[in-house]
């Protein structure tokens, strides 16, 4: 245990001044099992008291024991524990354990000091024999000036050194690893509100809260683990070109509600969890989070060097790091840093809830990074602060890696009707290997488990698990169990699956969504709608899904199936038959960002624009490698142009022949097609039926080729369309988000408007990201166009900064859309003026629409976001192609989400 002295540091120098670890914690699967077990709660209750202090911690003659967070009950690494009106002491360790030994001690008194807690004091005990469990309890700091003797603030010299070497300690630009991770998780509910008590689940569940109060250390404050789980996985890491791959060996799991542990076994691995410190911003529920060593962190930062540890002939500056504006999305708390290396080596920092983020009352990490290479733990870096390691330094080619680090994330109360939530996640790494080399195809699966990876013995878990299960955590387990089984308990986890799912279970079957049961349109008018899907109790290696829909205005049927088989699970080889026969709005429906959305069924809700379709489809995709995925399709359909309103639709199928008698609205057209996709960043987690994408900052590149089969099955037209998207999404630490795209689009051949390219306008009162709000369906038209497309989220970087307005957690968007195209006269002169339908003189006039002139469309956007947590408007103005008196030339739109 190390041995800590208050005159290591010279106190009247303080002052304040004005991977292997690959992606957040947060993704939005797993934020879907948190809300299902907060909704949970909004139907539950249990028989709880009022919250006491800890009470005092028994003595004994053996001092040891363990220090834990009195309201999260996390174990609080790197604790200082002093002899009272002396200069040395210990502190605990990452796992928040202590031992000062037998004695004899300077001092019958131990003080215990941690940044934002209140200073905790035992006296020493020689009689009784028991572990002490001590639990500290959060106070407020008062931030007061301090006089800076030397003109100068001492810590920044060892920050400024952590800066300079950043990248030369960053465990990133390690070549190629392997190790073996150890991944413990615990959700729990917490802080029970008085209205949640009273209601009737608590006679069933009430009794199950005492049973676990290990965990606060005081049985009269009590919490319900709802969810354990512990995976064991290999990860694999090579940096140029950069690919990742975790193969899960080993996964218990017990959660209340939780029916697909494959799913969660691949969630709970080493994927999720873990940040960088060495990384310019850390990625945190979706935000961007400076760290306290990247470039310019001194404007976003106050530094305090608070202790020094000496470990051997090493020595340790810990560093007090505070943000300057506590509405920042920034950290607070330790870092430690080496004095020859510049290397983070510890920390222990959090954000809390006073931060620009939803939900959250506190986020807190602690990691241990430990050197590459043993020999070269001290090794000696340039110093241009200290002349005499100057001289002696030389160039070491060594890196910091994380091999121990906890996350917990303690969620209050959605409402005066809810219960809050805390989890923890643990993760170890052992047998570490550098310079590895892998196979070829080493890394074409990303995320993968292994077949028997849930079945593992008790045997083989205290053989390989990192950390062995406590009493307790078998305890866990074993109650989650028996909640699960409770009736009340079972009826109130289906309801949240139907209401988060939208389908209910029936025997084998899903049926729903009911989002969809009952919709209006111009065409249909009421519309009935029921769905259906198979689940895995069916088939695990194939899973159809369909509907049946019937309009009460045109009183016609609608009908729909799909059937997707799983050829190859592990590189995701899926074939896709399909028929349907539906309405459609064409540039939404047909799309695949839209064609399941409710932006799609509000734009329907008031569209004329409707064409009936009949489609029979086949498709096939595979990923090549990692992050890339090639899928072609085979596709007929008939399109119907109905009558809508003043919409109407008609077109020369036999251009050069103009007569009338030639004139029709109903259209063939069969095409294949192939798609590329290349986004290295992303990856994937799979269900039985089902695989999830996650993206991370990085590019996403689209090419798709399209060839019309004239001929084919009555198809009516020969040609070829191209299109080529990019897309990048950027976090810029402090300053937000930035998502950019650019989009060519080009299509060679001769075809009437509806099949050439059609820009998704929007009609409704929703705002889309990727449609031109402003503009109307089919409003227009091109063969060849280029779109561009810039949004950023300033996560509230402007808001924080004004007064009365920072305690909202408003945040600030901006956007910006602009598209040119043209159209060849071939294509323009398909579409007739007037239409004599029935031959009986009476031509009506056929909707025309309008291509660009010689500027773009463009439209731009401020929006606020985080209205209520959940409510995002933005004010949109288009700024060519202005319309006199028209609403069309500014609007407001909403949407809808609840996220940190």
């Amino acid at each position: 245990m190390r041995i800590l002295s208050r005159n290591d540091l010279n106190l009247s120098f303080m002052s304040t001044q004005s991977r292997p670890n690959r992606a957040c914690f947060y993704l939005p699967r797993l934020l879907h099992i948190f809300w299902c077990i907060i909704l949970i709660t909004l139907f539950a209750s249990a028989n709880q008291t009022q919250a006491q202090s800890a009470k005092a911690p028994k003595r004994a003659s053996h001092i040891y024991g363990m220090l834990w967070d009195g309201e999260t009950h996390e174990p609080m690494a790197y604790a200082n524990l002093f002899y009272k009106n002396t200069d040395f002491g210990v502190g605990t360790n990452f796992e928040g354990q202590f031992d000062i030994g037998y004695g004899p001690w300077p001092s019958d008194t131990i003080e215990i000091v941690y940044m934002g807690f209140e200073t905790y004091r035992f006296l020493i005990d020689t009689v009784t024999h028991v572990p002490m469990q001590i639990y500290l309890q959060r106070t407020f700091e008062k931030t007061e000036a301090v006089t800076i003797k030397l003109g100068i603030n001492p810590a920044m010299k060892w920050v400024n050194l952590a800066q300079k070497n950043r990248t030369k300690n960053s465990p990133s630009k390690i070549s190629s690893y392997q190790c073996e991770v150890f991944s413990k998780t615990t959700v729990a509910i917490n802080n029970i509100s008085k209205n949640l008590q009273k209601t009737k689940l608590a006679k069933d569940v009430g009794g199950y809260f005492d049973t676990i109060s290990y965990l606060t250390g005081d049985s009269n404050k009590s919490i319900l683990p709802v969810f354990f789980s512990e995976v064991l996985s290999d990860f694999s890491f090579q940096r140029a070109p950069r690919f990742t791959k975790e193969v899960v060996k080993a996964s218990r799991i017990r959660g209340i509600g939780v029916t697909d542990g494959t799913f969660i076994g691949q969630m709970m691995g080493n994927t999720f969890t873990g940040y960088n410190i060495y990384d310019e911003s850390l990625v945190v529920l979706d935000k961007g989070i400076p760290t306290p060593i990247s470039p310019g962190a001194e404007l976003i930062y106050d530094y305090k060097l608070v202790n020094v540890d000496k470990m051997g002939p090493r020595r340790l500056f810990q560093i007090k790091v505070t943000p300057k504006n506590p509405r920042d999305l920034a950290v607070s708390g330790f870092i430690w840093i080496e004095d020859t290396s510049g290397a983070i080596v510890r920390l222990s920092v959090e954000i809390t809830g006073t931060a620009n983020l939803n939900y959250v009352e506190k986020l807190k990490f602690s990691q241990e990074y430990e050197a590459t290479k043993i020999e070269d733990f001290i090794a000696p870096i340039i110093d241009s602060t200290d002349g005499k390691r100057n001289g002696a330094a030389k160039e070491v080619n060594i890196a910091y890696f994380c091999t121990k680090a906890r996350v917990m994330l303690d969620i209050g109360e959605l409402s005066e009707q809810a219960a809050g939530m805390v989890a923890t996640n643990v993760l170890t790494c052992k047998n570490m290997k550098y310079n590895m080399e892998f196979p070829k195809k080493f890394f074409e699966n990303r995320l993968m488990m292994l077949p028997d990876a849930n079945t593992k013995s008790d045997t083989f878990w205290t053989a390989h698990a990192h950390i062995q299960q406590s009493k307790e955590e078998a305890k866990i387990a074993s109650r989650i169990d028996t909640l699960n089984n409770l009736p009340r308990v079972k009826t109130y986890v289906d309801l949240v699956n139907f209401l988060v799912d939208g389908y209910q279970r029936i025997g084998m079957m899903d049926f729903g969504p009911y989002y969809t049961l009952a919709s209006w349109n111009l065409y249909e008018g009421p519309r009935l709608r029921m769905g259906y899907r198979t689940t895995p109790a069916i088939s695990k290696n194939w899973v159809a899904t369909g509907f049946l829909a019937y309009g009460f205005k045109d009183q016609r049927y609608k009908y729909g199936t799909t059937v997707d088989i799983f050829l190859k699970k592990s590189n995701w080889t899926k074939l896709t038959l399909s028929h349907r026969f539906d309405t459609e709005l064409i540039g939404l429906t047909d799309n695949d960002l839209y064609s399941q959305s409710l932006f799609t069924a509000f734009n329907l809700f008031g569209s004329n624009n409707i064409t009936l379709v009949k489609q029979s489809k086949v498709s096939l995709g595979t990923d090549i490698r990692s992050g890339v995925r090639i899928s072609g399709s085979l596709s007929r359909a008939e399109y119907e142009f109905p009558f809508v309103k003043n919409y109407r639709f008609a077109y020369y199928p036999n251009y050069p022949d103009t007569s009338n008698s030639s004139i029709s609205n109903y259209l063939t057209n069969a095409f294949v097609s192939v798609r590329f996709i290349y986004e290295p960043r992303s990856y994937f987690v799979r269900t039985d039926q089902d695989r999830m994408t996650f993206h991370a900052d990085g590019p996403r590149a689209e090419v798709y080729i399209q060839q019309g089969l004239k001929g084919f099955l009555g198809s009516q037209y020969n040609y070829t369309k191209l299109q080529a998207t990019y897309l990048y999404d950027k976090s810029w630490s402090v300053m937000g988000r930035t998502i950019a795209y650019v989009d060519y689009a080009k299509v060679f051949g001769q075809l009437p408007y509806p099949l050439l390219t059609v820009y998704v306008g929007n009609q409704s009162f929703m705002y889309s990201s990727r449609a031109y709000n402003q503009m109307r369906i089919f409003e227009f038209v091109s063969d060849q166009s280029l779109q561009l497309g810039v949004e950023h989220h300033f996560n509230g970087y402007i808001f924080n900064r004004i007064p009365l307005l920072n305690h909202f957690k408003l945040r600030e968007v901006v956007s910006s859309k602009a598209i040119y195209g043209t159209l060849r006269d071939d294509n323009r002169n398909l579409i007739p003026k007037t239409w004599d339908q029935f031959g009986n003189g009476e031509a009506v006039p056929i909707t025309q629409f309008k291509t660009f002139g010689h500027e773009p469309y463009w439209e731009m956007g401020l929006g606020i976001e985080n209205i209520f947590k959940c409510i995002r408007l933005d004010f949109i103005w288009r700024m060519t192609y202005l319309e006199p008196n028209s609403h069309r030339n500014a609007g407001i739109k909403a949407s809808f989400s609840m996220g940190f």
